[in-house]
């Protein structure tokens, strides 16, 4: 119903539109790098033979934290990271990286449309998003022979859910699917997480 009355107010009456709002996401959740060394990443044993390729996973759990800008009804910028709450025993990963989310069959924020003679706020219930970008990748894994770790470069894809309880909060889930490559090693990281969002105005 709020959604028709934006339609109607805009047709009829010479007006702006405007969501330009931004809000903080935060949540913990999982993450698991299945990851595999490059040739360039082996040192050489004590009798001079080569160290094999190592292979596995790294399953952390894990928070987020991003920052997100409304550019207008469909697309936002976005900062994320990620990094662990508890250390595991297979090693660790913290990310950090920036890209863009584009909202399909909804707005994607809370929008205000004004003319000289009133004012509608519209609050769209669910949201739903899809998005990509680029980040960096600290990744500490373990092999049959040491602990390592690798900087890697990401590049990343998300998809998610966002339902909004009220003007400032909401719960929003997210998965996203991340293939890096660094100076040692290359991996593939599935993310999920689920929080909360909180609209700053």
């Amino acid at each position: 119903m709020r959604f028709l009355l934006f339609i109607l107010a805009a047709v009829a009456l010479p007006a702006r539109a405007d969501f330009n709002l931004s809000q903080f996401n935060f949540g913990m959740g999982m993450t698991n790098s299945s990851f595999t060394e490059t040739p360039s990443g082996l040192t050489p044993k004590e009798d001079g033979t080569k160290e094999e390729i190592g292979a596995g996973s790294v399953p952390v759990i894990a928070a987020f934290v991003e920052y997100e800008k409304f550019l207008n009804a469909k697309y936002s910028l976005i900062g994320k990271s990620a990094f662990p709450l508890i250390p595991g025993a297979a090693g660790s990963y913290v990310f950090l990286g920036t890209g863009l989310n584009y909202y399909f069959n909804s707005l994607s924020s809370t929008g205000s449309f004004t003319n000289k003679e009133s004012l509608i706020i519209i609050i769209p219930k669910w949201r739903f998003h899809a998005g990509g970008g680029i980040g960096g990748a600290y990744l500490i894994y373990n092999t049959e022979t040491a602990k390592k770790s690798d900087t890697l470069v990401e590049l990343f894809g998300n998809t998610g859910v966002t339902y909004t309880a009220d003007k400032i909060w909401g719960y929003r889930a997210e998965i996203t699917y991340a293939r890096g490559v660094g100076f040692n090693s290359t991996a593939s990281t599935m993310k999920l997480f689920m929080g909360l969002i909180y609209t700053l105005y």
